[in-house]
């Protein structure tokens, strides 16, 4: 007796593996900043607009009376990532920018997530990032991720 079951194209489970783990990062990201103390809340708001989607976490230190921590998550209307800013409170300034991830997409898979930190020395964003890039065979099918640092728009491959 043959049992047949069925299944997924690698590429679903590949586009709804890293799906998932960029919605389970987000989510833990500001779990973590709130786990073991309960001086600290998490405010969210989310916004719908024409382009996509606005989610943004706002970490607050309930003893201090201050915010700390921000981060802004902005998604397409398909749901996909675009971009995450987080930003530090600096009760002068406000809202100092830290750090940015940029997604890119490609026939409806991740193809280059690029990490950039805030200078604070020349106030603009860092000239060098690292680009995750994503790395498929021809049939969409996942194949690996190559890390590589990316100044002035020259690539260096960095292991």
């Amino acid at each position: 007796m043959k049992i047949y079951r069925a299944t997924l194209k690698k590429t679903t489970i590949m586009k709804a593996n890293i799906l998932l783990v960029t919605l389970l990062a987000a989510f833990l990201s500001v779990a973590v900043l709130n786990a073991g103390n309960p001086n600290k809340v998490v405010y969210s708001n989310v916004s719908t607009t024409d382009s996509g989607t606005i989610k943004e976490y706002v970490v607050y230190d309930k003893e201090m009376g201050k915010a700390e921590k921000k981060c802004v998550y902005n998604y397409d209307n398909g749901g996909n990532l675009l971009s995450k800013l987080e930003y530090k409170w600096d009760g002068r300034k406000g809202w100092l920018n830290a750090s940015k991830s940029e997604y890119e997409y490609r026939d409806g898979v991740i193809a280059y997530v690029t990490h950039t930190k805030w200078d604070k020395k020349n106030n603009k964003w860092a000239d060098q990032s690292e680009r995750m890039v994503y790395d498929y065979d021809s049939e969409g099918d996942f194949l690996a991720v190559q890390q590589v640092n990316v100044n002035n728009n020259d690539l260096i491959a960095q292991r």
